[in-house]
């Protein structure tokens, strides 16, 4: 060793698309006329994401059933 550090820095800027769609199943109890209790459990999604100035992009797809994800939640309804 000479006791010299050498330090590179690289900055690299690149942009690209990306593209998804994610969907949650679940069930709607109404309470009321306009209120419900909703329940969610799982996804199912897509995405795609491509870096400029390359022909291909990456294809990401989302399943899954966990019963660790399940959501419950209240809403009002305005139309009915």
């Amino acid at each position: 060793m000479n006791g010299y550090t050498y330090f590179q820095s690289i900055n690299i800027e690149q942009k690209y698309t990306s593209f998804g769609v994610n969907v949650k199943p679940g069930l709607d109890y109404f309470i009321s006329k306009n209120w419900t209790i909703e329940a969610t459990i799982g996804e199912f999604g897509y995405k795609n994401m491509k870096i400029k100035d390359q022909e291909k992009g990456t294809d990401t797809f989302n399943f899954g059933l966990n019963l660790s994800s399940v959501t419950f939640g209240v809403k009002y309804v305005f139309a009915k």
